[in-house]
């Protein structure tokens, strides 16, 4: 067991979810986590994905993602998820989504070029958006990932 994910178990120590996961909510509608350090893009993205029909939780560091996806990691349908992050960056978070939610689409937000990015990371996810990004853009990849539609995914 890895230094990382010590650390990471002892983070996990909420015993009940958190309100918002009803279960009768998660089994409604897909369900996206966002979890993005920029707390206007969250709060954008819920409203924006919310209006779209989705059931959106949302988290502002790697860690909070990861323990929000620990109590749902059947319900999560895909995350969207920013490399820049503090403490966790989106590579080490995507390698610890991959263990708890193997079956979640991952969706990567990033005001980096996609070359910069290390290639885990850009290797690891499903689909890659760089912000800024138009919503409608956003919800059709979203839209196709689900369906998984090979095309969806950026080249």
């Amino acid at each position: 067991m890895s230094k990382l994910w010590r650390a990471l178990s002892g983070f996990f120590v909420e015993d009940d979810p958190p309100k918002q996961f009803s279960k009768n909510t998660l089994h409604e509608k897909p369900t996206i986590l966002v979890i993005d350090d920029d707390r206007s893009l969250l709060e954008a993205m819920r409203a924006t994905l919310g209006q779209a029909g989705f059931n959106v939780l949302a988290a502002n560091t790697g860690l909070k993602g990861l323990n929000v996806l620990r109590y749902a990691p059947s319900q999560v349908r895909v995350v969207l998820l920013d490399f820049g992050m503090p403490d966790l960056n989106g590579e080490q978070t995507l390698a610890y989504i991959r263990k708890l939610s193997p079956s979640a689409r991952v969706i990567a937000i990033t005001g980096s070029a996609p070359a910069t990015l290390p290639s885990g990371f850009r290797d690891g996810v499903d689909d890659l958006v760089e912000k800024p990004f138009a919503s409608d853009a956003l919800r059709e990849r979203i839209a196709a990932l689900l369906l998984n539609r090979k095309e969806a995914v950026a080249a």
